[in-house]
């Protein structure tokens, strides 16, 4: 007897006599098909049926194992029979947790045995759910293997019948043959599995032949979708590395799942071959289309596609659940080729009904970074944030979908176009455009806000150092200026701008949208750039301390170099001045000196070179480190005494040895009027 060790599958067995093989297949077909035989003789009629199985009730039971036909007793799990043709051995209606060995295993037998009704499961990567191995005349019939490493496995075995089983979610694979030959494998439901649905495969010297394999359901096996790409043609459905094997018969091939659709006659076969994958080359002629297979409850869904997934083929309202929650109804997934247990089919970080209401393929990864509107976001981030694949600015706030998504903005809500997060003075709106960054009051870094650098130094946002003299815009506003300056959007729209000068604050707010704005301390004068829609009414209040204006009527107000009328109201401290005109393009010059000293409209005192400021602050440096130098000379003394004032118009002033041979004397009376006044 050949011994063959192949891991897991520790393998024992011998080939049986080519013509007794012969005569059990037979005899096990005329048997399963008597029920069908005047179907059968006539290939031309439906394809036969799956048939509609009974549930049924299990008991729980240990994992079983035979070995040899004297094994067949009570203890292992045989209910009744003797092992004869007439009078088989019968093991059914067990539940059989697989995780610590294999479920159901039977070796070296050639009594008559049945295997039907039970439930093997959980054997995970490492055991099988039924496995057979140099077995011959057994007929494994209405069984379900699931979570298990291969469903059901038969290695060096012979004129067996597997028939009605459901094989899914295995890790290795639904069926196995390996070595095995003239084998039957018909009406199976076999879906969900890691690897192949059905793999036929052989050893050296060991052939695996003769198997007839039809009329199975099989999908979505090795990951494999329901649909079909070329390169993938049989992959993860089934693999045939062994020789004349028979993948269709009487006319009719198999269900797969990836194969399907193509029945343009109307003939419940697939118009093209299904090519399996393997060296054998192995060709299923007519592979069953969806059309003919049986609809039990009429709900449009073929029960080899509900059953597979846990859908009740008896039902016809299932149609309209959705079981994955995926925004489509499972007669759409049926409709549209995707898993209904499986929000996202393709894995590509859509939800199946998601890519169908945005006209995407639910069932091709390909189509996840893609940019139909040229946005910069990928089909899959349009999802996440929930934007249209095909308007690049889906909530029309003129700030693309991409540039709101990477500021953290809401690209579906056009409300926080007009927000200002960073509080600087620009909009969210007039970041993109300026393109500085709506979470940085102060994008560049130079101490000027965003909105400040706009409206009032007029220098550029993202640069440090706009004009590239080598000084950065913040110190050279403040420096040229003499003052500084805040920009802020108010809460009802409004901006608001505060101009702080020597210990003044003026304050600003206008509907109007500001241009330019800057203020000359010297002649006491604000002008702003300020802009509107047409035929509208802008309106600016300017609050100003009265402290910095000597009298109400040293304030006037011109618009595009004409005098205009305003409001004038004041408090114990602020003068506010209220001003409203028709909206355009407007040049607003206030004053606060005497009109006698308001320079003319559109002139200004001549600005100071920053050259000579920045020497004037030199010369004042070093004026006052001197001083503090003489200062701290004179704090210097010896017992504690203070050193005496030095008289600079006495040139004949004694040396120190001198004036210590002299008597004392009283100190001038200049001195101490000087004390006295410093002491007043």
């Amino acid at each position: 007897m050949a011994e063959i060790d192949r891991g897991t599958w520790e393998l024992r067995g011998r080939r049986e006599p080519k013509l007794l093989k012969v005569v059990m297949v037979a005899l096990i077909v005329a048997v399963l098909f008597a029920s069908s035989l005047s179907l059968l003789s006539n290939p031309s009629s439906e394809i036969p049926s799956t048939p509609v199985l009974a549930r049924i009730a299990y008991t729980s039971h240990a994992t079983i194992s035979i070995g040899g036909n004297q094994q067949f007793t009570n203890a292992s799990g045989v209910v009744w029979g003797s092992g004869t043709v007439a009078d088989p051995y019968i093991i059914e209606g067990w539940d059989i947790n697989a995780s610590s060995a294999g479920g159901i295993r039977i070796d070296n037998t050639s009594a008559y045995f049945i295997v039907r009704d039970c439930y093997v499961h959980d054997g995970g990567s490492s055991y099988y759910g039924i496995y057979l191995s140099s077995v011959s005349n057994s007929i494994l019939s209405n069984n379900t293997c699931s979570n298990n490493g291969y469903g059901i496995g038969l290695a060096f075995s012979s004129g067996n019948t597997l028939s009605n089983n459901t094989c899914s979610s295995n890790n290795w694979g639904g069926i196995y043959l390996n070595s095995s030959s003239d084998n039957t494998i018909v009406w199976n439901q076999i879906c969900n599995n890691f690897r192949y649905g059905i793999h036929v495969e052989a050893v050296p010297s060991w052939p695996a032949d003769g198997n007839m394999i039809w009329n199975n359901t099989l999908a979505y096996n090795f990951g494999s979708r329901d649909y079909y790409i070329p390169w993938e043609n049989g992959a993860g459905q089934g693999r045939d590395d062994g020789t004349a094997n028979h993948w269709s018969s009487s006319g009719y091939g198999n269900y797969w799942s990836d194969w399907s659709l193509l029945d343009d006659d109307s003939n419940g076969i697939v118009d093209v071959p299904y090519s399996l994958v393997g060296s054998a080359g192995a060709i299923d002629y007519y592979p069953i289309s969806r059309k003919s297979m049986p609809d039990s409850d009429g709900d449009g869904m073929i029960d080899g596609w509900e059953m597979p997934y846990l859908l009740n083929y008896l039902n016809p309202n299932d149609k309209l659940s959705d079981a994955d929650m995926d925004g489509l109804s499972n007669f759409a997934e049926y409709n549209n080729l995707t898993n209904p247990r499986v929000a996202d089919t393709d894995s590509d970080e859509m939800p199946d009904g998601w890519e169908v209401t945005n006209g995407l393929n639910p069932i091709w990864a390909g189509d996840a970074t893609l940019d139909p509107d040229g946005d910069g976001l990928a089909n899959y981030q349009e999802c996440l944030l929930g934007t249209d694949i095909n308007d690049p600015d889906t909530d029309s706030d003129m700030m693309p979908d991409s540039w709101e998504g990477a500021n953290g903005l809401s690209p579906i809500d056009a409300s926080d176009a007009k927000l200002d997060a960073d509080n600087d003075g620009l909009s969210n709106l007039g970041e993109y455009q300026h393109q500085t960054d709506p979470n940085d009051w102060d994008t560049d870094g130079d101490g000027l806000s965003d909105g400040v650098e706009l409206i009032f130094s007029n220098t550029d946002p993202t640069k440090v150092d706009t004009d590239g003299n080598g000084i950065g815009d913040g110190l050279q506003f403040i420096g040229a200026g003499g003052y500084s300056a805040i920009v802020q959007l108010l809460p009802n729209g409004w901006i608001g701008m505060q101009i702080f000068w020597s210990s003044y604050t003026i304050s600003v707010k206008t509907n109007s949208s500001v241009l330019s704005a800057t203020f000359n301390k010297d002649n006491k004068t604000l002008t702003i750039g300020v802009s509107g829609p047409s035929g509208t009414t802008g309106a600016c209040q300017i609050v100003v301390p009265k402290a910095m204006v000597n009298s109400s009527s040293d304030i006037s107000v011109f618009l595009d170099d004409q005098a205009i009328d305003f409001t004038l109201t004041q408090n114990d401290t602020y003068y506010t001045i209220d001003i409203t005109y028709t909206h355009s393009t407007h040049e607003l010059m206030t004053g606060f000196v005497h009109s006698s000293g308001t320079p003319a409209p559109g002139t200004s005192a001549p600005a100071i070179p920053l050259e000579l400021i920045v020497g004037a602050v030199a010369a004042v440096a070093a004026i006052f480190a001197i001083a503090m130098v003489v200062r701290r000379g004179r704090k210097k003394g010896k017992d504690g005494k203070k050193a005496t004032e030095k008289d600079s118009r006495n040139d004949d002033k004694p040396s120190e040895n001198e004036r210590k041979k002299q008597p004392p004397t009283k100190r001038p009376a200049v001195q101490r009027r000087v004390k006295t006044e410093k002491r007043n």
